[in-house]
């Protein structure tokens, strides 16, 4: 399995590693790396900071999925670490073996689109209050079942604002599929089925209309708990 970038070099010489491509040419604004399918074993986080902003992480559209697999559920342990890293892309990729499939600390307008992200022990997509404008866009979320219980937590859990989950099928999450708490979100036409603890929650704590985060157009069922 290999990777390459448009980013000024030879994309006939690619590399076997994410994390090496990204120490060696600091890709960013404007670049796109392009992951072959395959399965990357991961030895540390990809890191993604400021310097990467605008960057996208492409994998194939069909055929093999390119699976990044961190092999570490232990805390703090993800497969992306994405710190003050702005408007970067991940998609089409196979996200799992971490503690968070993708983390977002200070990182505001992420796209994180037609990605499978699973079997993370704690969230599948995980934001904080300072990751603004995420945009999680037709990807599945799910836990495998381990033999005593599915094995991700959360399928999202964002707490910044403004954030667009759509068109997303969200299954077989130990607690919930979709958790937001920043106020003028939206949750717009996903699939939210089989979660253990309820499937769709929404906590803005905004009172204009403006603020409140918009709930529509959902599929939810066979949800547990409340």
């Amino acid at each position: 399995s290999w990777i390459t970038a448009n980013v000024g070099e030879d994309i006939t010489a690619p590399m076997a590693s994410l994390s090496a491509l990204i120490g060696v040419y600091h890709p960013g604004a404007g670049d796109t790396i392009h992951v072959a399918g395959g399965n990357y074993n991961l030895l540390k986080n990809i890191v993604l900071d400021a310097s990467a902003s605008g960057l996208v992480i492409q994998g194939p559209t069909s055929g093999t999925p390119a699976t990044l697999s961190r092999g570490n559920t232990g805390s703090s342990s993800y497969v992306f670490d994405l710190q003050g890293a702005n408007n970067v892309t991940l998609d089409h990729l196979a996200i799992t073996g971490g503690y968070n499939g993708v983390n977002l600390t200070g990182s505001s307008q992420v796209t994180i689109s037609n990605d499978q992200i699973y079997s993370n022990s704690s969230q599948g997509i995980a934001g904080d209050a300072n990751s603004t404008g995420v945009q999680v866009l037709g990807d599945s979320l799910y836990g495998v079942f381990n033999g005593s219980g599915y094995d991700q937590s959360y399928g999202v859990f964002l707490s910044g604002l403004s954030a667009n989950v759509s068109g997303n099928t969200v299954y077989n999450n130990s607690s919930y599929g979709i958790y937001l708490s920043g106020n003028q979100s939206q949750v717009l036409g996903n699939t939210v089925t089989g979660n253990g603890s309820g499937g769709i929650t929404a906590s803005g704590s905004g009172s204009p209309i403006a603020d409140q985060i918009l709930v529509s157009g959902n599929t939810v069922s066979g949800n547990r708990g409340t």
